[in-house]
């Protein structure tokens, strides 16, 4: 058996983190903190249980990477380029609970992005220019919601506010790391879209139901 220590288990965990930062498209200076942090990381975690093996360690280092960088999670690729497989993100448990074992000097500040790491990676000028344009418009309801949230109903409210798109949001939110049923829920929270709108988006006739 592969003894339990980072040296025995360094080079596979490098092969899996690195593919997996390919997939995920991680700029640099995400790559660059995970690997300055594995060690410590690794060493945070108990000795010979899960939080060890080596497919599980990389995820969760690339997850810790991309939240310390304030990078939104495109959820498709993170299933995609995981080497744990292509499970849906409810039940990697381990995301939820791994924080309980990060020191003080690894854990994340609070920090507040704004919704700009999670537009640019929708690759739509107007559908980006509709959103920021929301945002600005109701500020003073969305400001108390967090960056994500914030991001997914003004994208949504964008599509609503261009009738000649013929795009998926599904697809158009899960670039930015955003499900489209968590969108729809926000924004009727926020009551931002009406529950009559929400019940048409979900059955698929979002063109109908937003113009």
């Amino acid at each position: 058996m592969m003894a339990d220590t980072f040296e025995a288990k360094q080079a596979e965990i490098t092969v899996l983190f690195d593919r997996f930062a390919t997939v995920l498209g991680m700029p640099g200076h995400a790559i660059a903190y995970a690997k300055a942090i594995e060690r410590a990381l690794w060493d945070a975690f108990p000795r010979c249980t899960k939080w060890h093996r080596p497919e599980l360690f990389a995820e969760v280092l690339a997850f810790h990477a991309l939240k310390a960088a304030c990078l939104p999670i495109d959820q498709a690729a993170f299933r995609k380029g995981s080497p744990l497989g292509d499970m849906t993100m409810t039940k990697r448990h381990w995301l939820l609970h791994y924080s309980q074992y990060v020191p003080p000097s690894l854990r994340v500040a609070s920090r507040d992005p704004g919704i700009d790491p999670f537009l640019t990676r929708v690759g739509d000028a107007d559908l980006v220019a509709a959103a920021r344009t929301i945002a600005t418009q109701h500020e003073d309801i969305l400001s108390r919601a967090k960056p994500s949230t914030r991001a997914s109903v003004c994208l949504l409210l964008a599509i609503k506010s261009l009738p000649g798109y013929r795009g998926s949001a599904s697809g158009l939110l899960a670039r930015a790391g955003i499900r489209l049923a968590s969108a729809i829920n926000a924004a009727k929270r926020l009551e931002l879209l009406s529950d009559k709108e929400a019940i048409q988006v979900n059955q698929g006739y979002l063109e109908m139901a937003m113009t």
